[in-house]
């Protein structure tokens, strides 16, 4: 990890307007959970549509979809990333550096709120909060990898990550068997109906899938993602 290129990335990512969006969810996650924390008896009867829901199955992937193309998108489209290519840094070094900083600031804006919303609802069960935040945790860092990689093919990282989103895992998902097997948010469910013993939602996929296919999604995406970052080349660069 380069530390020089994770403080820049840091602060590209938390400071153009689009970083604005990333409060957005949290804030409406934790209203969300106080309002009906005040006003709904069991919170077993919402919480996992709120938690499971709005925080695991929509906060996620969206605030990874900000940050995870943002932290090398931006840099080609502005043509940053020209400047950054010159300098002896090896490719791998910049695209996990770059991970890195997208899966903390994205843990940071939906594990974090997740854990708190679930702590506000179920304040005497911690090791359940602790458990979907540990399983967000993990969807930040897969997600990372997916949007990233993404951001690496395409200049519209965004609007194919949102079809991702909206139709692969939300609309495809529910209804193909097929497609849940690659599908980031199932696996994210799985793992936090096992870290926490509550079940939220219905993944329907065994454990050892998600956690196999969370391993392999992540790792061959950040693969893809220097394979096509060396592809960058600079007259005289030799540090692919």
């Amino acid at each position: 990890m380069n530390p020089v290129i994770a403080s820049i990335t840091w602060r590209g990512a938390l400071g153009r307007r689009r970083a604005i969006l990333l409060f957005v969810f949290p804030v409406l996650l934790i209203g969300l959970t106080v309002i009906l924390s005040a006003t709904v008896g069991e919170p077993e009867e919402w919480i996992g549509g709120v938690v499971g829901g709005l925080g695991v199955g929509a906060m996620v992937p969206i605030i990874a979809l900000i940050v995870g193309t943002s932290v090398l998108g931006m840099e080609i489209e502005e043509g940053n990333i020209v400047h950054l290519l010159t300098k002896p840094i090896p490719r791998r070094e910049i695209i996990l550096t770059k991970l890195v900083v997208a899966s903390v600031v994205t843990a940071l804006f939906a594990a974090v709120p997740i854990t708190l919303a679930t702590i506000i609802a179920l304040p005497d069960e911690p090791s359940t909060a602790l458990g979907l935040g540990l399983a967000a945790t993990v969807g930040s860092i897969v997600y990372s990898a997916l949007f990233l990689m993404l951001s690496a093919l395409t200049r519209r990282a965004v609007p194919v990550g949102l079809l991702y989103i909206l139709i692969w895992e939300s609309l495809l998902g529910n209804v193909a068997s097929g497609v849940r097997t690659l599908s980031v948010n199932r696996y994210t469910l799985r793992i936090a109906d096992w870290v926490s013993d509550f079940t939220i939602r219905d993944a329907r996929i065994s454990l050892r899938t998600a956690i196999v296919m969370s391993i392999l999604v992540t790792v061959a995406a950040t693969y893809i993602a220097i394979r096509k970052l060396r592809t960058f080349t600079i007259a005289g660069d030799v540090t692919a």
